[in-house]
C-alpha cells in the first residue's frame, strides 16, 4: 500500500494511562485531530484527518475494525436523558489493551480501496490474535486518588435558621400582598399571623 498512511503500535503506548482508544490516537498520528465533545462517561470523541473538509455532508472518518466498517464513532444512542448531547462513542466498548495496531488512512488511497464513503480518512483498527505456543497471562492495573481542592463556604446552623425563616416570611408576604407585594397582589384583609419556622432565642443544639 503506498499514500499517506500512519501507523501506531499499541505496544509503544502504556495502556494503563489511557482509558479509551480515543484518548490514544490523540497527538499521535500526523494530520489525526481527537477532540473529546464531552465529560460524560463514554461520550462521542470527534475525528477529522486534514481538517474539515465538508460544511453540510459530514466530516466524519470512517472505521474498520479487524475488516468490518462500522457507521462512525458515535453510532450508538445513550437512551437516556443525555441523548439530546452528545451520543455514546463506539470505540470506548473497545479495551486498548486488545489492540495490536491502529493505521490511518489519509488521501485518495482511502477512497481506492473502501469507495466514496471513505472520503473523509479511514481509520483502520486491528485487534490481538491468539499465537502458537505456551499460554501466557498477564495483568495490568491503575488507580489514581483525587482530593476536593477546597470545602464549600455553607452557612452555619443559625445562619441557614436565620435564611430560612427570611425566606418564609417573604412567601408569607407575598401570598397576602403585604410589603413590596402591595399593590401587585391582592390584599388579604385577615391574614394568618406568620410563625417562624425556628425560634432563635432559644439557644442551637446540634444533634448527636
Amino acid at each position: 500500500m503506498t499514500g499517506a498512511v500512519g501507523t501506531m503500535d499499541m505496544k509503544e503506548i502504556e495502556t494503563a494511562t489511557v482509558s479509551s482508544i480515543s484518548h490514544a490516537l490523540g497527538g499521535k498520528v500526523a494530520g489525526l485531530q481527537v477532540n473529546l465533545q464531552s465529560a460524560q462517561p463514554g461520550g462521542a470523541a470527534k475525528f477529522r484527518i486534514r481538517g474539515e473538509a465538508s460544511t453540510g455532508a459530514g466530516n466524519e472518518p470512517l472505521i474498520v475494525i479487524d475488516g468490518f466498517p462500522i457507521n462512525s464513532s458515535e453510532s450508538l444512542k445513550s437512551g437516556t436523558v443525555y441523548e439530546a448531547g452528545n451520543t455514546d462513542n463506539l470505540l470506548e466498548s473497545l479495551n486498548p489493551d486488545d489492540i495490536e495496531s491502529i493505521s490511518v488512512l489519509k488521501d485518495a488511497v482511502s477512497t481506492a480501496i473502501y469507495g466514496a464513503r471513505a472520503g473523509h480518512g479511514v481509520i483502520l483498527i486491528t485487534t490481538k490474535r491468539g499465537k502458537e505456543g505456551r499460554a501466557k497471562v498477564s495483568y495490568s492495573a491503575s488507580g489514581s486518588f483525587q482530593n476536593i481542592r477546597a470545602n464549600y463556604d455553607v452557612l452555619s446552623t443559625r445562619e441557614y435558621m436565620e435564611v430560612e425563616n427570611l425566606q418564609l416570611k417573604e412567601r408569607w408576604l407575598k401570598n397576602n400582598g403585604m410589603g413590596i407585594y402591595e399593590g401587585y397582589i391582592a390584599k388579604n384583609d385577615n391574614p394568618v399571623p406568620f410563625n417562624p419556622k425556628y425560634d432563635l432565642t432559644k439557644p442551637v443544639q446540634g444533634a448527636g
